[in-house]
């Protein structure tokens, strides 16, 4: 990248297909020569981009760069209550708000499903064909996680298609026949039938933990609404996202597969983490914008100005994670940014880290190694905010007779 034309060369990048397919492209020469670089978003607003890992985590604390009024008036003006939701919220109303669903998404909690996801997803996993060509997202990855995603949050089984199509069309506009807008309008009321539900007919889900708990005076039914609004769109394509770009690595690399699926269970979830390090599939934040004038390094962004962290760049940082694109056991795993830090940090973060975990040891406990199937190589789409794997066609090699994997 020229360093006299960064901003300009930044924005070519950052908007085109070459992002989507390689957010690297963009994030290494940025770390090293831009880590402030103003960009625009798709509405044409300017925003700094931050790429260095320091300055994310630093950033990250500042309770001086706020979401509230970072994509506007933080609402549409219409009375649709998913308008509105936690990633516009700072301070007391925002925790009010997340305290909501904090304990029944919480690590303890989450755990005492584990026994059902796995369930759900290896009855997915059992269907998988050994050594033919399949396309492993839409036959699998969806699917499992979709299933497993629904079951514990509470949708009833036979909404989910639509509530999937709903979702989807929010998140890839670009792809699908319905518009944002009738998404919307369909989603809000369903949610907001479902929590009046949970409601009067509490269930051991967590949408029925967030309708039924005790709210402070100032949380309003649409908070409510909005809430589960959000966890149902992020835990719907996040997870499943992650869980294809790490497969898809598997892939790249030959011998990671077999070396993450012969690592000691016990041992293993340290080499996960670093393995959703670089599998994220948001490489970049929501918008915040200075309430005060803000130091960033040399750089000062002033009141008003709006900031975006490029947590994918971050989680590549050679200053934080040496020979980044190697996935390995680091001690400083856990700690990656692919759930966000601080505040805001993802409120399904333990919900999403079973799943994967859940998904990857069923391919794990099955199958000897995953091959590309074709020469096709896989299919990128989305936007710069909304980057997801369309279409990855494998191979799932078997077992040698005798040497099954016993995990769980």
């Amino acid at each position: 990248m020229p360093i006299d034309d960064a901003p300009r060369e930044a924005n070519r990048i950052l908007h085109s297909q070459q992002f989507i397919d390689d957010p690297e492209s963009l994030f290494a020469p940025l770390r090293t020569h831009h880590p402030v670089c103003p960009v625009r978003t798709s509405s044409g607003r300017q925003v700094w981009l931050i790429s260095r890992d320091e300055d994310v985590r630093a950033l990250l604390g500042d309770e001086h760069l706020i979401m509230t009024g970072a994509y506007g008036a933080g609402a549409s003006g219409t009375r649709n209550a998913l308008d509105r939701n936690l990633l516009d919220l700072d301070g007391a109303e925002h925790t009010a708000v997340r305290r909501l669903a904090a304990g029944a998404l919480s690590a303890r909690a989450v755990s005492r499903h584990r026994d059902l996801i796995t369930r759900i997803i290896a009855t997915h996993a059992e269907r998988l064909p050994v050594a033919e060509p399949i396309e492993l997202i839409t036959t699998f990855i969806r699917p499992a996680t979709l299933a497993s995603t629904c079951t514990v949050l509470g949708l009833p089984e036979a909404d989910r298609p639509a509530v999937e199509g709903w979702v989807r069309a929010l998140l890839s506009p670009r792809q699908g026949a319905m518009n944002v807008e009738t998404a919307l309008e369909a989603l809000e009321p369903y949610l907001r039938d479902l929590v009046r539900k949970r409601r009067e007919l509490p269930q051991d889900d967590v949408l029925s933990a967030i309708s039924s708990a005790e709210c402070p005076d100032d949380v309003t039914e649409n908070d409510i609404v909005s809430l589960c609004g959000m966890l149902v769109i992020a835990s719907f394509e996040n997870t499943g996202r992650t869980i294809a770009n790490a497969v898809h690595r598997f892939v790249r690399h030959p011998g990671e597969f077999s070396r993450y699926a012969t690592t000691d269970p016990a041992e293993r979830h340290v080499l996960l983490e670093d393995l959703i390090r670089v599998s994220l599939p948001e490489p970049l934040s929501s918008v915040r914008v200075a309430a005060r004038p803000v130091q960033v390094g040399d750089h000062v962004i002033r009141t008003g100005e709006r900031v975006m962290f490029a947590f994918g760049a971050a989680n590549h940082d050679e200053r934080r994670y040496p020979d980044p694109a190697w996935v390995a056991p680091r001690r400083n795993a856990p700690d990656h940014l692919s759930f966000g830090k601080g505040a805001h940090f993802c409120l399904g973060a333990a919900l999403a880290r079973t799943q994967i975990a859940v998904t990857l040891d069923e391919l794990a406990r099955r199958f000897a190694d995953i091959h590309l199937a074709n020469d096709r190589g896989p299919v990128w789409q989305g936007t710069y905010r909304h980057r997801e794997l369309v279409r990855l066609d494998v191979r799932l090699l078997p077992l040698s007779q005798g040497r099954a994997r016993h995990d769980r």
